[in-house]
C-alpha cells in the first residue's frame, strides 16, 4: 500500500485545480509480438485502463480524453503531434505512451515431467512520455517494464477486454504497473501551475476553457500570459510564453469555463484567443 500524503500548509496552490491530460490508443511497437493470444487491441485496452487508473487514484489529474486511434510516437514529430491533440481535446497534458514490448517465452516441459506442462512468462514494456500542451515540449520520459507468468495458450483468442484477462496474473501485473505511472506522473505534475487556454476576448473580459469541473471558484487569482510564434532556420516553429503585467480574477464560473477580467479593471491590451491563463 502506497499513500501520497500533503499536509495542508505545504501544499501548493495549483494542486487545487484539476490538470487534464489526453492519449491515443497505446501503438504496439513490434505488431507480430501479439500474435500469441492475439492481443493486437491491447493498446486500446490498456489505454483505457490507464484513465480509469487515474480516476481512482489521482485527485489533481484526470486523463479526460482517450482519442479512439493510434500515433507513432517513437518515429513521428512529437511536438507537433502532442499541440494538435492538446488543442483538439482542450488539455493541459499529452501522454505519448508506445507499448515496446510484449514477447512471450516459452519453455519447452521436460519429457520426463510432461504432466507439469509448459512454462510461459509474458514481458509488458512500455516508454511514457509526458509533454506540454501547449508548446510540445517534453517534461518526463520514463520506461516502465514487468515480466509475469502467462497462464494462456498460444493458439487462443483472448478478448483484452474481457475480466479474465485484467484478473489473470499478467493482466493484474500490467494495472500494477500503470498504477506506479500515475502516481509519478501525479508527483510530477501536482504542484506544477494550471495552465489554461483563452477562448474568446470581449468587453475586456476573456473566456477560459478552465471552469467548474476544474474546481475554478469566482475570486481567484490567475497569471496571463501572452504567446508569440518563432521559426527557426530549419522551420521548425517554437513558442515563447511571455507574462503579462496584468493580474486576473475569476469573476464567474461555468462547468468547463470562466470569465476572467483585470483584477484592478485596467485595458488588458494585446490579448488574443488561444494565449494562456495559469493557477501558480
Amino acid at each position: 500500500i502506497r499513500a501520497d500524503i500533503f499536509s495542508q500548509e505545504s501544499q501548493c496552490s495549483a494542486a487545487d485545480y484539476t490538470k487534464r491530460l489526453a492519449t491515443t490508443y497505446f501503438p504496439i511497437r513490434y505488431g507480430s509480438q501479439a500474435a500469441d493470444g492475439q492481443i493486437h487491441k491491447l493498446g486500446a485496452a490498456a489505454a483505457l485502463k490507464l484513465q480509469e487508473t487515474f480516476s481512482q487514484i489521482s485527485t489533481s489529474l484526470t486523463l479526460s480524453e482517450v482519442e479512439p486511434y493510434t500515433l507513432n510516437w517513437h518515429n513521428t514529430d512529437q511536438q507537433i503531434q502532442a499541440t494538435t491533440l492538446a488543442h483538439k481535446t482542450d488539455v493541459q497534458y499529452v501522454l505519448a505512451v508506445t507499448i515496446d514490448d510484449i514477447s512471450v517465452e516459452r519453455n519447452q516441459a521436460n519429457p520426463f515431467t510432461f504432466w507439469k506442462g509448459e512454462k510461459a512468462i509474458r514481458n509488458f514494456a512500455y516508454t511514457l512520455t509526458l509533454l506540454n500542451g501547449a508548446s510540445g515540449e517534453e517534461l518526463m520520459n520514463k520506461q516502465y517494464r514487468i515480466s509475469e507468468a502467462w497462464e494462456f495458450d498460444m493458439t487462443r483468442k483472448l478478448d483484452v477486454n474481457s475480466d479474465q484477462f485484467w484478473r489473470s496474473g499478467y493482466g493484474r501485473a500490467v494495472l500494477k504497473l500503470m498504477q506506479r505511472s500515475a502516481i509519478d506522473i501525479e508527483e510530477f505534475a501536482v504542484c506544477e501551475p494550471t495552465m489554461g487556454r483563452i477562448l474568446a476576448v470581449s468587453n475586456n473580459q476573456l473566456q477560459i476553457n478552465l471552469g467548474k469541473n476544474q474546481k475554478v471558484k469566482a475570486g481567484d487569482a490567475l497569471t496571463l500570459f501572452s504567446v508569440q510564434q518563432i521559426r527557426d532556420s530549419f522551420g521548425q516553429e517554437y513558442r515563447q510564453f511571455f507574462l503579462h503585467p496584468t493580474s486576473l480574477v475569476v469573476t464567474q464560473v461555468f462547468a468547463e469555463t470562466a470569465t476572467v477580467t483585470s483584477r484592478d479593471r485596467s485595458l488588458l491590451a494585446n490579448i488574443q484567443p488561444n494565449d494562456y491563463v495559469a493557477r501558480q
